[in-house]
């Protein structure tokens, strides 16, 4: 059956079941950002937290200052020891102090966009201070050293305007 848009006469057709006949062409809504929007960010960061520490040291911080959510979709981590937990953070607050400003590089090349985010690891490639009272979203554990994890969250990790989402490691951090 063809059934005509009576205002624009376009024209479908619909199976005997109700359900329309289509071609198309599906990408991830990830991949729409970055080739049509040009808005998918990279960060890379190399640090070695506290040595031996007992307690997490926060490696990186990201605060959202757009109007449109920051999202984080994928992350690839690597270690270079044994037995690290690496936790995901959102809702820290505080100054943070001890750090350097990492600049996001946009995933599209010649695109002239920037994050509108203020992202910080630690000045002398350690921690970061002066944040507190987040709670983790994601934990990983990583056993063995010299190994590198991608992992991803289906819904996203999602960061309004002005919140903060950080990046904490524990255990024997002697490069992460």
């Amino acid at each position: 059956m063809i059934i005509n848009d009576p205002l624009t006469g376009d024209a479908v057709q619909v199976t005997a079941d109700y359900r329309l006949k289509v071609a198309c062409i599906t990408s991830t809504l990830e991949h729409q950002i970055n080739h049509h929007d040009e808005e998918c960010y990279s960060i890379g960061v190399s640090v070695t937290p506290n040595a031996g520490a007992s307690t997490p040291t926060c490696i990186l911080y990201i605060k959202n200052n757009s109007t449109t959510d920051l999202i984080l979709s994928e992350n690839m981590l690597s270690v270079d020891t044994t037995n690290v937990f690496v936790s995901i953070n959102l809702g820290d607050s505080g100054t943070p102090t001890n750090t350097a400003a990492v600049p996001p590089v946009n995933r599209t090349a010649g695109s002239g966009n920037t994050a509108d985010a203020t992202v910080y690891i630690g000045a002398d490639g350690g921690g970061i201070g002066g944040v507190t009272g987040g709670n983790a979203v994601t934990t990983i554990k990583v056993i063995a050293g010299n190994e590198s994890r991608y992992f991803t969250s289906l819904s996203g990790i999602i960061v309004p305007k002005n919140q903060i989402l950080t990046i904490w490691a524990s255990g024997d951090c002697t490069g992460l």
